[in-house]
């Protein structure tokens, strides 16, 4: 099943806050091919992570643009799984879910 939402964006720091929204959801990052495909609380928050190199295998696919969807949070695992799926990014998630407000001072608290 292909993105319901057919819009992509350059993915640079102005097009992310310009047009990703601070909402739950699924996105994925693109170069040539698919990058990653990941899960977020706040989309907007999990893609200027990733423009600052917070994951070393985004880093180095280097991608141009996103797409998103927003879904709740109980239904956005099992979207990212029917879209990681479909594309084969070359990058998998690591961890399940990003939340936006995490920092090591409050993990495992």
């Amino acid at each position: 099943m292909p993105w319901k939402n057919r819009n992509s964006y350059g993915f640079t720091r102005d097009s992310i806050h310009a047009n990703a929204p601070a909402r739950s959801g699924v996105y994925g990052l693109f170069a040539q091919q698919w990058v990653y495909i990941g899960e977020a609380d706040d989309i907007r928050a999990r893609l200027l992570g990733h423009l600052a190199g917070d994951d070393e295998c985004v880093a180095r696919h280097r991608p141009n643009g996103f797409v998103f969807e927003t879904w709740p949070a109980s239904l956005r695992a099992a979207r990212r799984q029917e879209l990681v799926q479909e594309f084969q990014p070359l990058c998998l998630e690591r961890a399940p879910v990003h939340p936006a407000t995490t920092s090591p001072a409050t993990e495992g608290v």
